[in-house]
């Protein structure tokens, strides 16, 4: 790996400097040599620099396991009210059947946790919070040789890596105490219960836990208290998931009316003669530039990514809440993404006398559609994305073998929809729908799509600049649905000819991730 990264600090060395001869050379000849020189090498940088963090997220998948304890918790809290809700059957006739089958269905639900828990503790074994997280499913959840694992998780809670040694003592004698001694004295109820309040995130290691706290020390009438919000955060949950299936499933059906209605009732006849004029790009700016601003963009992106790291670093020993993190976000987002369109500006644009909005169809008006049908358009766009890219995850996870999403950022918005508020979701909204929305459709749809319709077929073109869009991302259990949205999205913008409706589809989408996630684990 240390050769790999030697040979990476060589090329981004060498790019910039090719960067700097190919900007401020004089000579015709000289410039055109150096410009495919530095093309070149940023292409070989990027290269380099994808594989080895294609290798790095494989073997350090955090995200992964984010997702992975959103899986058991979601498990529990289902399971919690499933066990409330078969309590209610006892006076009924046939209770014993009805009860039978809600168990049944409840110790499914309970073995579906404990392996996606085996999951996540196998992508970041080295977690004190994993560790402790583990050991408090199996406490709760029993079974064969479940008090044989959390003796060994009490141990390598001990020896975590943790920033202050004390909170790994803490955390292991508080297993320890809890599921294994079953023993608690009321004097230490207070400093358990601020490392419960403190160090535990808000959701149902924190309700369970707090519940165990007070029934070991023998306090009842707390332990009913606690109990009582634990059963009231179950009913929550269940009342947030099934409104959230309603607002999909009635948002599907419109979806699904939709795509009738574009496949079948309306002409398939894709713009053609004038019409194309509005569709393609102003110019035909050749595969050389159009490759050269993708290639640079991500070599720019391989060189300063290190650095954005290398400085959020030590931010994160500070205690940042959920609205600092949102900022960061936009900061980070904004510095890795808008050197792509000042990339188009400068490589297509500068000097043509052609207005950059007018390049990539950002038009608020069309003539067929005013400002509200374009927008419009997008709202039904999203709504069409629903049913197509449940299809393609379903296709996916069967043929594909794909776990979904691995983006870290899926890390960042789990936390923040435990511990934001409305700000926090403002906050979020913005930066993962509305920046991502402008930067990428303008990249994506108003740029390459546009180049690609100056010389290909509609449907050609579609395909290309989904491929491209979703295999950006670099999220491989996501791909299917990304070319899905990326085609769906380069089909609303060839329908309308202008990026409004896409950029609506797209931030409602990003958005809308955000939302579910906060209204189901959200506090």
């Amino acid at each position: 790996m240390n050769s790999v990264e030697n040979i990476s600090q060589v090329l981004q060395v060498l790019v910039v400097i090719l960067a700097f001869a190919a900007l401020f050379g004089r000579e015709t000849a000289f410039r055109v040599i150096t410009f495919r020189s530095l093309l070149a090498a940023a292409t070989t940088l990027v290269v380099v620099v994808l594989g080895q963090t294609l290798v790095k997220r494989e073997s350090q998948d955090r995200s992964g396991s984010t997702m992975d304890l959103a899986q058991v918790e979601f498990c529990m809290r289902l399971y919690s009210a499933i066990k409330s809700l078969s309590g209610t059957f006892d006076d009924m006739p046939g209770s014993a059947e009805v009860t039978g089958k809600f168990g049944d269905e409840a110790d499914r639900i309970k073995e579906q946790a404990r392996k996606a828990m085996t999951l996540a503790a196998g992508k970041d074994s080295s977690s004190f919070m994993l560790c402790l997280k583990k050991a408090v499913l199996l406490g709760e959840v029993g079974g064969k040789g479940s008090l044989v694992e959390v003796k060994d998780l009490v141990h390598r809670l001990k020896i975590a890596k943790v920033d202050k040694p004390e909170l790994a003592t803490l955390g292991s004698d508080f297993i320890d105490k809890l599921y294994l001694k079953r023993s608690l004295s009321k004097s230490e109820v207070e400093t358990y219960s601020q490392f419960v309040e403190g160090k535990i995130p808000a959701g149902w290691f924190r309700d369970v836990t707090r519940v165990e706290l007070y029934r070991v020390a023998g306090m009842k009438a707390e332990a009913d208290k606690a109990l009582n919000r634990y059963n009231q955060a179950a009913s929550s949950f269940v009342q947030k998931i099934l409104f959230t299936l309603l607002t999909a499933l009635v948002c599907g059906l419109v979806g699904v009316i939709v795509l009738i209605v574009q496949l079948f009732l309306i002409p398939r006849n894709i713009s053609q003669g004038p019409a194309l004029e509005e569709i393609k790009a102003p110019l035909n700016y050749g595969f050389e530039k159009v490759f050269a601003v993708f290639i640079f963009w991500l070599a720019l992106e391989c060189i300063v990514s290190p650095l954005i790291v290398k400085i959020a670093a030590p931010l994160k020993l500070l205690g940042m809440n959920s609205n600092t993190i949102a900022l960061i976000t936009m900061v980070i987002y904004l510095m890795n993404n808008l050197p792509s369109l000042l990339l188009v500006w400068l490589l297509c644009l500068r000097g043509t006398g052609i207005k950059f909005v007018d390049a990539v169809k950002l038009k608020f008006k069309t003539p067929r559609r005013g400002w509200f049908g374009l927008v419009l358009a997008g709202v039904l766009t999203w709504c069409a994305c629903l049913p197509l890219v449940l299809v393609g995850s379903a296709l996916a996870k069967s043929y594909l073998n794909s776990n979904g999403s691995s983006n870290p950022i899926l890390a960042v918005v789990m936390d923040a929809a435990r511990n934001g508020d409305a700000f926090t979701a403002l906050l979020f909204v913005i930066a993962l729908g509305v920046l991502p929305a402008l930067c990428e459709e303008t990249l994506f749809r108003g740029f390459l799509y546009t180049s690609l319709r100056t010389k290909l077929s509609a449907f050609l073109s579609m395909i290309i600049s989904a491929a491209v869009f979703a295999g950006i991302h670099l999220d491989q259990g996501a791909f299917i649905q990304l070319f899905v949205l990326g085609f769906v999205f380069a089909f609303v913008f060839e329908r309308t000819r202008s990026l409004i409706p896409s950029m609506v589809a797209h931030c409602m989408w990003n958005s809308g991730t955000f939302f579910v996630i906060s209204s189901i684990f959200g506090s």
